[in-house]
């Protein structure tokens, strides 16, 4: 596309101008499923980028956030989050298309009756946070609620609640929730203090969540950990909170506050206080937190599709201002500097979309690497997501800074994505436990065959490198403890390197496009020369629209 045609990234169909979004998509599903799934996606990318972007804006001003009435005019505690008009009709409008339903159940005219190609939702989720990604967070969190009521929950229970979660009328639809983090435990879950009581044949959980994020949902999962039950992780159970019991009455817990957030501010934070609330039992001690974790692995990939999502809005937005704004004579993206950020924030927005959607689809064959993969995604994606968003801000100099502008916001909401489901410290740990149980085999196993069809010449590096990463393995192994947890992150950001050059390197095997960001992006990972004029440098002089625009 052009960028200069257009004024701003809002008012746009969001499907239609990411051509790397349609070719990602379409990696991932057969050719029959994507013939059926782009009109389906060209309107939610219409969807986002005209109606819900709009609205976006206005719930992060003081006047459209959600608010908490903690009491109604009769003095009864209530605990009701009150949201604005807009927020509602995204609400309708986004599960009424089937962003999560679609994981669940297939709707009429699927190639095959079904089910749909899971990178059709991600695509779906990733448009969203393009435009909101404060309510993409309650979409993640019904996703991973659903997820666990359609594996793990005893039958009377998911038949009872998954239609509810996976509805997509506004009058049917029940939200969910992870309720996860306590003062006493937030990475640390193993130190969760709520108390689950069994009374016959009904649970009562008692207890603290810190930050319950999309706090009022009708339904949420919380750990607790049954009278008796070992310490640690092995002693939690997992259960189904309801906000309203079979006999209408509101359970017992309440909503003690609203948390003053940074960003994300359409979806409510709040500190939940749960007072012998009734719970559904999913699954007890031994397989409670292994559950909720299949859950977390979910809200991962969803928050790295997320992340790719806020960068490729940043980038969009700052390409087309600098094709706009005069300076010195000329627009800003006729010159060398400006042309340089933005190639190389192309570069790592392309890089991410392709780990992203790979460890999607890792997690949804269900492959052994997935474990591993998951938390590498999540932590660089997230971290680019802030990157590219800071660097977009700057594009817009002092404008970037003003609210009128959605700069300030896209930054805003990003910087979360770092911290959800699990900051890098704590991912680093995650990937180091997974490399102690599989080692590295999976995952050298994964570049080589992702290079297999790439031209020797093209890999050279890649192939040097991953030798390194694999040494480095296998001395954090030798050195073990503290001096192996000392260079996780370190493992982590080079292991995200390789697997990013692999994934670009072998979609430019089938797209011309491609290949050149694919060869740029090994070129970043190679010591650069003192002196002299690199293949990025020629790029961002001589071939910046070919490669930014497509043109």
């Amino acid at each position: 596309m052009r960028y200069a045609e257009y004024a701003q990234g809002e008012g746009l169909n969001w499907w239609e101008t990411d051509r790397n979004l349609k070719r990602t998509v379409a990696r991932y599903c057969t050719p029959e499923m994507f013939r059926w799934a782009e009109p389906h996606l060209h309107e939610f990318g219409r969807f986002c980028g005209t109606e819900v972007s709009p609205r976006a804006d206005y719930t992060d001003r003081p006047e459209g956030r959600p608010r908490l009435i903690s009491y109604d005019r009769q003095g009864e505690e209530i605990s009701q989050v009150v949201y604005n008009p807009g927020y509602l009709a995204t609400v309708a409008g986004t599960y009424g298309r089937g962003i999560v339903a679609w994981r669940h159940r297939a709707p009429d005219g699927v190639p095959g009756g079904g089910p749909v190609a899971p990178a059709v939702t991600y695509a779906m989720g990733y448009m969203l946070s393009m435009a909101e990604a404060g309510f993409y967070c309650p979409v993640v969190l019904t996703a991973a609620t659903a997820l666990v009521l359609d594996r793990f929950a005893p039958a009377g229970v998911r038949d009872r609640f998954l239609p509810l979660v996976t509805a997509t009328e506004p009058h049917s639809l029940r939200q969910g929730a992870t309720w996860l983090t306590e003062k006493t435990g937030g990475s640390d879950v193993g130190a969760i203090t709520t108390a689950a009581r069994q009374e016959g044949d009904t649970w009562r959980l008692t207890g603290e969540k810190w930050f319950a994020s999309n706090a009022d949902a009708p339904v949420a999962l919380a750990l607790a950990r049954p009278e008796g039950a070992s310490p640690g992780t092995a002693g939690l159970a997992l259960f189904l909170v309801p906000r309203t019991l079979p006999d209408g009455r509101r359970n017992s817990y309440r909503i003690r506050r609203l948390k003053e957030k940074l960003g994300v501010i359409a979806v409510p934070s709040g500190e939940v206080l749960l007072e012998g609330a009734e719970a559904f039992l999913i699954s007890g001690p031994g397989t409670g937190f292994k559950h909720m974790m299949e859950a977390i692995n979910l809200s991962r990939v969803m928050n790295a599709i997320g992340s790719a999502g806020i960068a490729r809005r940043a980038f969009l937005e700052a390409v087309i201002y600098t094709s706009h704004r005069v300076a010195f004579g000329r627009p800003l993206n006729q010159h060398p500097l400006m042309r340089v950020r933005l190639l190389h924030m192309l570069l790592d927005l392309e890089a991410m979309t392709a780990l992203a959607f790979r460890a999607a689809d890792s997690l949804e064959k269900g492959e052994p690497f997935h474990r591993a993969l998951i938390p590498i995604a999540k932590a660089r994606t997230a971290d680019r997501a802030v990157q590219i968003a800071r660097a977009a801000l700057e594009c817009f100099g002092g404008n970037g800074y003003i609210e009128e502008y959605v700069m300030a916001r896209l930054l805003r909401d990003a910087q979360v994505l770092t911290v959800w489901e699990g900051p890098e410290n704590v991912l680093a740990l995650d990937l180091l436990r997974m490399l102690a149980k599989q080692g590295p085999a999976d995952f050298v196993a994964e570049v080589e065959s992702r290079l297999a069809a790439v031209p020797p010449g093209d890999k050279a590096l890649i192939l040097e490198r991953l030798d390194g990463v694999h040494t480095m393995m296998g001395a954090m192994v030798a050195a073990g403890g503290d001096y192996a947890q000392v260079q996780a992150v370190r493992l982590m950001n080079q292991m995200a390197d390789l697997l990013s050059a692999a994934y670009l390197l072998e979609e430019a095997q089938t797209d011309p496009h491609k290949r050149e960001v694919a060869l740029l992006f090994v070129e970043r990972l190679s010591p650069q020369p003192a002196a002299g004029i690199s293949a990025f440098d020629r790029a961002a002089v001589e071939r910046f629209e070919q490669i930014v625009e497509g043109v």
